[in-house]
């Protein structure tokens, strides 16, 4: 399901779409604690915004992009910040 709407919106150069779907895939990876997988997404989510935003006429609506995948920025600032923890939840570590 992830992998066609993701496709679809890449096909169409809808970056910013895309990268909603990669981060809330991403998500429901991390709640399974499949840390590595939700990485990933996490990261091909921020790529994705990236992309779309430099495609942005007005630089004045990028913060509101930005923070529709705020969690991905958070998520993996905290696991590069930590790369020996296991995260169970967002904010809580067990080392």
């Amino acid at each position: 399901m992830y992998e066609e709407a993701i496709a679809l919106s890449e096909q169409h150069r809808l970056y910013l779409d895309s990268a909603w779907t990669y981060v809330n895939w991403g998500q429901l990876e991390d709640a399974e604690n499949n840390v590595e997988r939700s990485i990933e997404l996490f990261e091909a989510g921020v790529e994705r915004c990236e992309r779309g935003l430099s495609q942005l006429m007005e630089r004045e609506h990028r913060d509101l992009f930005k923070g529709e995948i705020e969690p991905a920025y958070l998520r993996l600032i905290e696991h590069y910040s930590f790369p020996n923890s296991v995260v169970d939840c967002p904010n809580t570590i067990r080392v």
